[in-house]
């Protein structure tokens, strides 16, 4: 099982913070905007609702833990996932065939230089003004998936536009509207199953 679950919160209130474990209501209340607020909370309550679709017991989350690195993991179960948010949307992965990686961004107008320290020579060769966005995301999703972040070395070592990736990982990508793009990194020849839900029914 390989999936990604979506949801966007543009019309969304903020949720009632006692559907959260305390630890995210934590990260909530601390969030800098209303939008990060409801970006926290609604990720948290979209990896709720995926364990919930895909048969696994939500008191999974209480077994969240992190990596020395940072990425996180549940504590007695093997099951992959990985949590992304961007403007209006929020995303979740999950996968029980292997490492997994997910990440949404909202299109930007930001030059070509920014993005130099980030990328290796081969990736930069590529890189335009126009698929900036959707570099970023692939590069992310990857980096989510091996669980290394932002290292030195991964930043300008590490190719991921047309090349072979690490541990028999591939990626997947594409503009799930005219705004956002959606990349996923994962073990398999086929993209996982995206699937859409309503912010309404993170409740259930």
């Amino acid at each position: 099982m390989r999936a990604v679950f979506l949801c966007c919160i543009a019309q969304a209130p903020l949720p009632d913070l006692r559907h959260l474990p305390p630890e995210r209501q934590a990260r909530v209340r601390q969030a800098l905007s209303k939008r990060k607020a409801k970006q926290l909370a609604y990720v948290w309550l979209l990896l709720r609702h995926a364990l919930i679709r895909q048969g696994y017991d939500p008191k999974l989350l209480r077994e969240v833990r992190r990596t020395e690195k940072g990425k996180p993991f549940f504590e007695n179960n093997s099951l992959c996932f990985s949590l992304s948010h961007s403007g209006d949307y929020v995303a979740c992965a999950l996968s029980d065939e292997g490492d997994i990686g997910v990440d949404v961004q909202q299109r930007r107008s930001i030059p070509k230089r920014f993005f130099a320290p980030y990328f290796s020579a081969a990736d930069l060769e590529k890189l335009t003004e126009e698929n900036c966005c959707a570099a970023w995301s692939r590069k992310e999703a990857v980096l989510k998936a091996i669980g290394d972040g932002w290292t030195k070395e991964n930043k300008t070592g590490l190719d991921t536009v047309g090349c072979a990736l690490p541990g028999g990982l591939r990626l997947f990508g594409e503009w799930i509207t005219q705004e956002y793009y959606l990349a996923v990194c994962a073990t398999g020849e086929s993209a996982p199953q995206t699937l859409t839900a309503e912010f309404g029914e993170l409740y259930e």
